[in-house]
């Protein structure tokens, strides 16, 4: 087993064991069930990534997408009453849609690409748009971070380096693969 393959497997069960605990947690609100969503696609991603180029070759790529999406959606409901007030709600509401709407269609051109290419290969396309899903990603984890109250700011903490880090990461991994 590669580095690779053993690092793809870890997180698969830390995603499953994630999971597992999410769906314990009562009462259910559209946030939990978000993170469960987003817990499981990551967990699906990984066991894809472990069973290497035969297993889902096509969908890759669509399947990475998934969970940031979802983590988007996730971030955007949590940054929504948090926003400054003064601003128009219409106003409001379309700010933090656009991330949303813009994963919808990095996973949209995924899902079609997937489908006419047959491989797990990344068109510029796709790298851009996963640029952009990186970028809106630390700007809600900014947002979120900043617009709690000083109160409750330690809740939010660990939420802000986790997903700060898994959205920084991203960059990171698309701006090379973009240059």
């Amino acid at each position: 087993m590669t580095v690779a393959g053993a690092s793809a497997l870890f997180c698969a069960v830390v995603y499953g064991g994630l999971l597992a605990l999410t769906l314990t947690r009562r009462p259910w609100s559209r946030e939990t069930a978000l993170a469960a969503l987003a817990c499981a696609l990551t967990a699906v991603w990984a066991l894809a990534v472990f069973g290497g180029e035969a297993m889902l070759a096509a969908a890759r790529p669509a399947l990475e997408i998934a969970p940031l999406e979802i983590w988007t959606i996730f971030l955007t409901l949590l940054v929504a009453p948090t926003v400054n007030t003064r601003f128009d709600p219409r106003l409001r509401l379309v700010m933090l849609m656009v991330p949303a709407a813009v994963g919808c269609g990095v996973l949209w051109n995924d899902i079609l690409i997937g489908a006419m290419q047959g491989t797990g290969a990344l068109t510029e396309a796709q790298v851009i748009g996963r640029e952009a899903m990186a970028v809106f990603g630390l700007l809600l984890v900014e947002n979120l971070y900043r617009n709690v109250s000083v109160r409750r700011q330690w809740n939010v903490v660990p939420l802000c380096i986790a997903l700060g880090g898994l959205f920084a990461y991203q960059l990171f991994l698309y701006s090379d693969a973009l240059l």
